[in-house]
């Protein structure tokens, strides 16, 4: 691997590893807390834990099955609606749907 390759694969691990943090911080207080509902947007962000940590993506599906992880918003990742093209609005909404009705039935 050449330097930036590897300067990019360093960034990855440590978003990844960031990430699985701050959902296992999260799956501990809503293990601690029954009553406790979480909600979270973005596709991209569904996507890219499936890729990288299945496990914790089946927790995921596990908390919206038990109505206690909400999918909000519908967006591959939340845009800025005043500097974006109309049809880049379109395509990300209709990719993000399409992705959260095939993974988790729910119609954003």
């Amino acid at each position: 691997m050449q330097v930036e390759e590897l300067s990019r694969e360093k960034n990855r691990l440590k978003k990844t590893f960031d990430l699985r943090e701050e959902l296992s911080d999260t799956f501990r207080i809503m293990e601690e807390e029954p009553d406790l509902k979480f909600n979270c947007s973005s596709a991209a962000l569904y996507r890219y834990v499936e890729e990288c940590d299945p496990a914790l993506f089946r927790k995921i599906r596990r908390f919206v099955n038990e109505k206690r992880w909400d999918i909000v918003g519908g967006w591959e990742v939340q845009s800025d609606v005043i500097l974006s093209r109309p049809v880049t609005l379109y395509h990300q909404a209709e990719s993000a749907k399409k992705y959260f009705l095939d993974r988790f039935g729910a119609d954003v």
